[in-house]
């Protein structure tokens, strides 16, 4: 009888924290799915920007095979194998930072313009993270290089 208590009294109380945490878990999911939303949305966007703009050169599928490397004295850089020549970390992943900033600048002595006057900020934020999505090792938004891999530059000349 004892154990017969014991466990009404156990599933009882499961029913109750499960009551209490239906709305929490909830309203997590719904935030989940907005944010996942919120995602797609960035990742279209910058596939748009990234038809528009980039395929040309480094090409539909991000393998630097697109048309206009022909006639390039250095081969667009192929997103696939994530290559990538510009970043703030030795050894590392680029930073999401460091796809914007080449994006924005350009390349210089490379076929690769800057863009920040073409495109807003969001659209290279939106087209730097559809570009991560090419490479395996970048398509996690969440991988970011270890803080002490990241290379410091000097606010002054030694």
């Amino acid at each position: 009888m004892k154990r017969f208590v014991c466990l009404v009294l156990g599933l009882g109380l499961l029913a109750a924290a499960g009551l209490l945490l239906a709305p929490a878990l909830q309203a997590q999911g719904q935030k989940g799915a907005a944010a996942d939303k919120e995602r797609e949305a960035l990742l279209n966007r910058g596939h748009w920007v990234y038809v528009a703009y980039c395929a040309a050169c480094h090409g539909i599928k991000g393998d630097g095979g697109g048309l206009g490397e022909q006639g390039f004295a250095q081969r667009p850089t192929n997103f696939i194998e994530g290559n990538y020549v510009l970043r703030s970390a030795l050894g590392a992943v680029p930073a999401p930072g460091d796809l914007e900033r080449t994006i924005r600048v350009g390349m210089s002595g490379t076929e690769m313009v800057p863009f920040g006057r073409i495109l807003s900020k969001d659209s290279i934020h939106a087209v730097a993270e559809y570009i991560r999505t090419f490479s395996p090792d970048l398509a996690d938004p969440e991988v970011q290089p270890e803080e002490d891999e990241v290379v410091k530059v000097p606010t002054q000349r030694p």
